[in-house]
């Protein structure tokens, strides 16, 4: 396979701009997206039968594939739109109260905290951030932090898969067993693992596992998945609720009124073409170039890397020279009209950090440019 460069004719990607953020939005390729207008076109045809009969059918064959490339029974897997959605449903569905306690990490995604302390905390329950210091030297440093704040009252745990700011791949099947020894359920967010990294999300021992798709997988923007445990399938309802009520896992998040899946059905399309464009050696390629990436970047500036390569897959999180983390909107902006790149720029305490991501249209190049234009943008020497 040749990757590289040659392959960004096979998305809709501007060719003037170094895209080096892949993992925020991820990339819909072009054979995906048209497969994607197509079911938008076939629903519109004939729409009452279409909702009658095919979306059912379609939404069935895709989670059996979902199941197929994540483990588990398809019955236990559900579309969602991603995977901010799947958390507040678990976390609006989860009965607790008063006197039980919900712990994460400093890590969490910053949407995933909202709706923790919006749902949870809301009903009284003790919310408890956990401070995961940067950078980690080896991922036993995360089970015994966690491991330090279990105790009976503890009921849920948050977890990441592999983190948003810090990029690293946390231990979840380690964490997930010390948790079920504390009788303490574990939501995963796997927002950034699909098509990242690969999955049996079954094995890892968690109650709840969330991804999105379209990041990594290569579906249509909307494209996010929730597995739940064998057994607590009734137990979780989205957050609208509608005629599936009381159904199931499926029969629930599968209907919550008119919608257009069309994301969902393209996911067949998106797993085709991860195969196509190197699948499992599109993973491990891209997995070595982030890492020989972020350890330009970190030599080049002299500063860390958020973790080992061991716990790091396609991202890589290196903290720069500067202050100044909360503008990290503005330089992205500035940068990106100035250099014409793509590139994450975000807090690493008050400390400025850029996050690059490695997919198969990116080369070395692509990162020499970054350093260039951060030095110069920073008149860093």
């Amino acid at each position: 396979m040749d990757y590289g460069h040659s392959l960004l004719g096979e998305f809709h990607l501007d060719p003037a701009i170094r895209h080096l953020n892949h993992g925020s939005f991820g990339a819909v390729p072009k054979s995906v997206l048209a497969a994607a207008q197509g079911y938008q076109i076939e629903a519109e045809r004939r729409a009452s039968t279409f909702f009658r009969e095919a979306y059912h059918r379609l939404l069935g064959e895709r989670l059996a594939l979902v199941a197929r490339c994540y483990g588990g029974a398809a019955e236990d897997w559900a579309f969602v739109e991603n995977a901010t959605a799947a958390s507040n449903a678990v976390f609006l569905s989860e009965r607790l109260g008063p006197g039980d306690e919900v712990l994460f990490t400093s890590a969490i995604y910053g949407a995933v905290r909202k709706a923790v302390v919006h749902w949870l905390g809301g009903r009284g329950v003790k919310v408890t951030e956990l401070p995961l210091a940067l950078p980690v030297e080896d991922p036993s440093q995360v089970v015994a932090l966690v491991a330090a704040a279990l105790r009976p009252q503890v009921k849920l745990l948050v977890i990441d898969h592999i983190t948003s700011t810090s990029a690293l791949e946390l231990p979840v099947a380690e964490i997930a067993a010390l948790c079920r020894a504390n009788g303490t359920r574990v939501f995963v967010d796997g927002a950034h693992a699909p098509g990242q990294i690969a999955l049996d999300v079954p094995a890892l021992g968690a109650d709840y596992y969330t991804g999105n798709a379209h990041k990594w997988q290569f579906a249509p923007k909307g494209c996010g998945v929730l597995w739940v445990r064998p057994g607590l399938g009734g137990e979780v309802h989205p957050t609208t609720i509608s005629h599936g009520y009381g159904t199931g896992l499926q029969g629930e998040f599968n209907w919550i009124g008119t919608r257009d899946a069309s994301a969902w059905f393209a996911f067949a399309e998106a797993v085709e073409a991860h195969a196509r464009l190197g699948g499992a050696e599109a993973m491990a390629r891209n997995r070595a170039l982030a890492a020989e990436a972020g350890a330009m970047i970190a030599e080049a500036f002299g500063t860390p890397i958020s973790g080992p390569p061991g716990m790091r897959a396609a991202m890589a999180t290196v903290l720069l020279p500067l202050g100044a983390g909360a503008e990290s909107e503005r330089y992205h902006r500035e940068i990106s009209a100035r250099y014409g790149m793509e590139a994450c720029l975000m807090p690493w305490g008050e400390r400025l950090a850029v996050r690059i991501s490695a997919q198969v249209y990116n080369e070395m190049e692509d990162y020499e440019a970054l350093v260039a234009a951060l030095r110069d943008y920073f008149e860093y020497n």
